[in-house]
């Protein structure tokens, strides 16, 4: 059985995968643990802040979804979109939340 998704649907499914790319690089710009060092506190402070603003973009993205449409009643594509962005919030959360209680210490 296929569902035929709405453009407001199809928009913000797009929009939800353009905020996921965003969070990505902003993740994947962190420091590694030998590399923190050169890195001074609020330069490090203002990566930490992009990537959680960039998460909460994704996270809102994902629950305008759900907001007016129960999750049953999407188009499949959009399920797992949410489905697969909830989860890479929940996991990039935990590594910007490491840099900023571990790695923060070691920066200059």
């Amino acid at each position: 059985m296929t569902t035929q998704s709405s453009d407001l649907e199809y928009e913000t499914r797009r929009a939800l995968q353009h905020w996921i790319g965003i969070m990505l690089d902003e993740v994947h710009g962190l420091p590694h643990w030998p590399s923190v060092k050169n890195w001074n506190r609020a330069d490090l402070h203002g990566a930490i802040v992009r990537c959680q603003r960039a998460t909460s973009a994704v996270r809102l993205y994902a629950s305008e979804f759900t907001q007016h449409t129960p999750l049953h009643q999407l188009d499949t594509r959009s399920a797992q979109a949410i489905t697969y962005a909830t989860q890479l919030c929940d996991q990039l959360e935990a590594e910007v939340n490491f840099v900023q209680a571990e790695l923060m210490v070691y920066a200059r």
